[in-house]
């Protein structure tokens, strides 16, 4: 059996941010050796997609890890993670992936842990089309909200 010291750092933040399933974690040593099959470019982008998950609230149904990790599951579609647009709405709206806007935020604003880890609230012209976010205000930390819209993001 694993002890804290046998996980990677690079595991546990992924553990960390990885949500409860019925209000439970399970499966922490499996998910490990699942996590440690993958290629460090693999692991790089299924935190990132968890990460935007949570930011985004992209998750319909939460597996174990595990069953996350064997499955491949970043690499699926989901809505925030590329944004499905008319084609014809594309000229008049510059339509961005929920990506882009965090990764601006990230960039431009200084975020406590508490609005990095809080869902964002995103919201568009029409259905699927993002046209900006909200980052929701941390009253612990003192950090104000914010507000990214797609004129934001360079082209």
């Amino acid at each position: 059996m694993a002890t804290k010291t046998d996980y990677s750092q690079s595991f546990l933040a992924t553990w960390a941010m990885y949500p409860k399933r019925n209000g439970q974690k399970r499966g922490k040593r499996a998910s490990f050796v699942e996590w440690e099959k993958l290629t460090l470019e693999d692991q790089r982008a299924a935190y990132t997609d968890i990460k935007a998950r949570n930011m985004a609230g992209g998750w319909e149904f939460v597996r174990d890890m595990e069953r996350y990790l064997k499955r491949r599951e970043w690499e699926d579609e989901w809505q925030g993670k590329r944004v499905k647009s008319d084609p014809d709405l594309i000229d008049a709206i510059t339509t961005v992936t929920a990506e882009q806007i965090i990764d601006h935020a990230l960039q431009h604003f200084t975020l406590c842990n508490h609005q990095v880890q809080r869902p964002w609230s995103y919201y568009g012209p029409e259905p699927g089309i993002i046209g900006g976010a909200v980052i929701p205000a941390c009253k612990p930390c003192g950090k104000s909200q914010h507000r990214v819209t797609t004129a934001d993001i360079p082209a």
